[in-house]
């Protein structure tokens, strides 16, 4: 009985290091992609990436040129930051969550010009899923007016003398 399959190990040494070659050329581009992607369909407006970097054995994600289009307004950022770098826990990764021990954000603006339009193209105006949700949320809320007619008004309750306080009783004991 033979303990190693040579026969197996070239090429499943050649396929090794063909996957790790295209994670090194594409993953940037396939998170860069995939934020943009969950991003406008999450704000229903576009969500720009200049570029993405992630290295799984550090811990690491960059992203540069980040910004997230106004849906109410697409002509301008809701937020626009040159560099946001996260160290990701990897515990949390191999439990399939997302776990963030520290981020970075460097040069975050509010409100920036766009020089084009982020609106989503065949979209029809239609909101992104956050906004759907806080909709939803809302209209399920029941919030009853407030009552501003007894405003100024001064109700004496009968059983309540202000002796009966301990602050009145405090006060008193000061002076």
């Amino acid at each position: 009985m033979k303990l190693l399959r040579w026969k197996a190990i070239a090429p499943l040494s050649l396929v090794m290091a063909m996957l790790a070659v295209l994670w090194l050329l594409f993953s940037g581009s396939l998170l860069e992609r995939g934020i943009e992607r969950a991003g406008s369909e999450l704000i229903g407006a576009r969500v720009d990436v200049g570029s993405a970097y992630i290295s799984l054995l550090k811990g690491k994600v960059r992203l540069t040129s980040f910004a997230v289009t106004d849906p109410g307004r697409p002509m301008t950022n809701l937020l626009e930051a040159d560099t946001i770098i996260a160290d990701i826990s990897l515990g949390a990764l191999l439990a399939r969550k997302v776990g963030i021990d520290t981020l970075v954000v460097l040069g975050l603006r509010f409100g920036t010009e766009r020089t084009s339009s982020g609106e989503l193209h065949g979209r029809g105006g239609e909101p992104g899923l956050i906004a759907r949700q806080v909709k939803a949320w809302k209209e399920s809320v029941a919030v009853s007016r407030p009552d501003l007619q007894s405003i100024g008004r001064v109700d004496r309750l009968s059983g309540l003398q202000p002796e009966s306080l301990a602050t009145w009783r405090e006060v008193n004991t000061l002076r």
